[in-house]
């Protein structure tokens, strides 16, 4: 019962904070075109990411036992095979100069948003048994218990990754079709990279959906798959053969088209807001 309560909270939370922080874009924007403001924030999200995820998690690999799933996630944590680690890491190097920061950071950062609050979201209705609130101030995460301290530095990350992505966007202040371009350039690069170290390492699990079990519960090692949400409802019922094969082309399917949805949501948003801006002006220059 906790988890649906905890994932209706959290949804109500990461909206809330989507939408605040679009309001609220004005005054975000003179903050972050201080100049001491990407530096600070990069280091402290760098320091997260680094300290918080990477390494503790390659290290939590290579010291499992032989057949669990965290020693088959070795390769995973090493080649970040999942998109919104490998996008945290992506918008980190891009946002250390505003050149890049300006032409490629807003179209990636539109899967960011969109990463982040499923994630987010996701992680706290699956994960989290406790309230969210206990959750969220780590009142049980560091009391022996690394199952909720791993929980909770992913729901983190991943609330990290929707700031982030937001900061870079209200910077520039719209996004277009040369965004819209660059990211799907990026999708396309890193699914021909989870496929090549797929072919390679024989890895099959957290791979972006690229293979059925990240669309299903896997009952060999107890574990939701990274889209099982998803999966269950585009697909219900237990998929064999090529019936698996469609369940992961549904499913990739529905990803890009909330994708797509979400960059021309934000899109529409920030067209909205600039036309009111202008009607605005307007009616002061008539006066």
């Amino acid at each position: 019962m906790n988890n649906k309560i905890n994932g209706i909270i959290a949804t109500i939370l990461f909206f809330l904070i989507f939408i605040l922080i679009l309001i609220f874009n004005k005054k975000i924007k003179k903050l972050i075109n201080k100049k001491y403001f990407w530096n600070i924030s990069l280091i402290i999200w760098f320091l997260v990411y680094l300290g918080g995820r990477y390494i503790p998690l390659i290290i939590d690999s290579i010291n499992a036992k032989e057949g669990s799933y965290a020693k088959d996630l070795l390769y995973v944590n090493i080649f970040l095979t999942n998109i919104c680690p490998m996008t945290m890491l992506i918008l980190i190097i891009i946002s250390t100069r505003k050149k890049w920061r300006m032409k490629y950071g807003p179209g990636i950062a539109t899967w960011g948003i969109l990463g982040g609050i499923i994630i987010g979201i996701g992680t706290l209705f699956i994960k989290s048994s406790i309230s969210i609130w206990e959750f969220i101030f780590i009142k049980h995460v560091f009391i022996n218990n690394n199952d909720y301290l791993n929980s909770w530095m992913y729901f983190i990350s991943h609330l990290i990754l929707l700031i982030h992505s937001l900061f870079i966007i209200i910077e520039k202040g719209k996004v277009d079709k040369n965004d819209l371009k660059y990211l799907w350039i990026y999708i396309i690069i890193f699914s021909l990279y989870v496929g090549l170290i797929m072919l390679i390492t024989n890895q099959r699990n957290d791979v972006t959906g690229l293979s059925i079990r990240d669309w299903i519960y896997n009952e060999d090692k107890q574990r939701n798959g990274t889209f099982q949400i998803i999966g269950d409802i585009i697909w219900p019922a237990k998929t064999y053969g090529i019936t698996s094969v469609l369940k992961v082309m549904a499913g990739i399917t529905t990803l890009l088209i909330m994708n797509n949805l979400n960059f021309f949501i934000i899109w529409f948003l920030l067209k909205k807001k600039k036309t009111k801006k202008m009607k605005k002006n307007e009616k002061i220059l008539i006066k």
